[in-house]
């Protein structure tokens, strides 16, 4: 069956929007392809959102969560622009990159650490028919909790997962998903320090916690959406 999949490539800083020292906003136009827009923002120290919609492709008016305030600079941040196409900004204790040199992948490491946290190289925010989805780099041999109600073992790595907010009636506490909560919150505990993504929207969806592996970009995390949302990391 056909796949209705685009991975907008070429972004360039949308100069409608006003930069900032906490934020950067892009925008793809790609020929025969719908207007793209992401960006990226610092909203407080260790705090960050990511949104990407197009016209057809709109956040939902309903989110799951309240929008966090934009930042109020107080002293916590700093960035710096390089001239090939990325941009850095230091938020309290976390470093994020923006690197929109082709596909855009964004990075969060800990001062002094390697990332903790890192889009899939070449595949990370993508069209999905209807709806999106965002690629991620799986830190393989960690621990991954969260997503609601879901099937034991606790651990979700390695395994997949339907998000719907459903009454599963006498349901197998080992095996049936899903179960009865839609919380799209993903946690990643590692020995170097914990990072979480929560999506913004309703919608149905899945996981894949490190289910599959590309053959090109290794092991990676997927998360789909019916709809556009935002993502806080």
């Amino acid at each position: 069956m056909p796949q209705h999949e685009y991975i907008p490539r070429s972004y360039e800083l949308d100069h409608s929007l006003t930069q900032s020292s906490t934020s950067i906003f892009l925008r793809c136009n790609e020929p025969g392809h719908l207007s793209v827009k992401l960006s990226f923002e610092a909203l407080r120290p260790g705090l960050f959102r990511t949104t990407f919609t197009t016209d057809t492709h709109p956040l939902p008016p309903h989110p799951s969560v309240q929008r966090p305030p934009d930042a109020v600079t107080n002293g916590w941040h700093k960035s710096e622009s390089m001239p090939d196409k990325r941009k850095v900004i230091h938020n309290g204790d976390v470093t994020a990159m923006v690197d929109f040199s082709g596909v855009p992948k964004i990075s969060l490491a800990f001062d002094g650490q390697d990332p903790i946290y890192t889009d899939l190289e070449h595949r990370s925010y993508v069209l999905d028919g209807p709806g999106v989805a965002h690629y991620s780099r799986y830190n393989r041999k960690t621990l991954h909790v969260g997503l609601g109600e879901k099937a034991a073992p606790m651990n979700l790595a390695n395994r997949s997962f339907r998000i719907d907010a459903t009454d599963s009636f006498g349901y197998d506490a080992h095996h049936t998903d899903p179960l009865y909560k839609h919380i799209p919150l993903l946690i990643n505990a590692t020995p170097d320090g914990c990072v979480a993504t929560f999506s913004s929207s309703h919608s149905r969806g899945s996981y894949s916690v490190g289910a599959e592996m590309d053959g090109l970009w290794g092991h990676f995390k997927v998360s789909t959406k019916e709809v556009s949302c935002e993502i806080t990391t």
